[in-house]
């Protein structure tokens, strides 16, 4: 049986809060105490990533104080959300620390959704889908793509294969367009592609793996094989066999993170 992943989450039990009355005379606890951590993690200077990729799921208003947390203590240059589920570009969000932000928005309402945010300027920023059939609609709320001086950076929320798999021959055939869209930004200079990429690749990525094959989300040997295509960066036509051994590069490893602010 293959191993069952090891998961952090943001789930917790209700407690009462210090702005709670408990009914006791007791005197309320310092919120010093909950602060504290922030400042330690700030007080160093040294941001150690370049990209911070985030997921937003469902409301992530009860764990926002954890994400400033990070957000501050990460410093990080780009910023990469997936799932925001907006309906309009954010007033004022971040703009002092991001002051250059793309948004990519669903023209369904309250679906999907991504965003870079960054403090430096692109060169040029994509939205479009050149290599999808349905071109900028397949795109809206799944792609944003920066091009700076060395290199690109693409986010995505890739689509899910949907409850029993109802959506799956889209996925693939999005899956297919997305792997030539790279390959054709992979030309011009490096990618770094980063968000929720709806795909669980190999039995260490959800537990029960076994059970769960071809017939869950994400871990199917469809999505397996065009996830597979994506990180190979092959030409469209698939004439080769090469592939990219070293999927990240070693002086970036340590830059790059993840977190993700899941399910509430």
């Amino acid at each position: 049986m293959p191993p069952k992943r090891t998961a952090s989450t943001s789930k917790r039990k209700a407690t009462p809060s210090d702005d709670e009355d408990t009914g006791s005379e007791t005197p309320k606890p310092s919120k010093k105490r909950t602060k504290k951590p922030a400042k330690e993690l700030v007080s160093n200077g040294q941001p150690n990533n370049t990209v911070l990729p985030v997921i937003i799921i469902a409301r992530f208003t009860p764990t926002l104080h954890m994400f400033t947390t990070i957000l501050l203590a990460e410093d990080a240059d780009i910023l990469v959300l997936t799932e925001t589920k907006v309906n309009e570009k954010p007033a004022n969000l971040l703009q002092t620390m991001y002051p250059y932000q793309y948004w990519s928005i669903s023209s369904t309402k309250g679906y999907a959704g991504t965003a870079i945010l960054c403090k430096h300027k692109p060169l040029n920023v994509k939205l479009d889908f050149p290599t999808h059939p349905e071109g900028e609609a397949a795109a809206k709320g799944r792609i944003v793509a920066l091009e700076y001086s060395t290199l690109w950076i693409v986010g995505t929320y890739v689509p899910n294969a949907g409850q029993n798999l109802k959506n799956i021959e889209y996925k693939v055939a999005w899956n297919d367009a997305f792997a030539n869209y790279l390959y054709e930004l992979n030309k011009q200079k490096p990618v770094i592609w980063m968000g929720d990429i709806n795909c669980a690749p190999t039995p260490k990525d959800l537990s029960n793996s076994k059970t769960n094959w071809n017939k869950t989300p994400g871990h199917t040997q469809q999505e397996v094989d065009g996830f597979n295509k994506i990180l190979k960066l092959a030409p469209p036509d698939n004439s080769t066999t090469e592939t990219n051994e070293k999927l990240v590069d070693v002086p970036l490893s340590g830059k790059i993170n993840r977190v993700e602010i899941g399910y509430v």
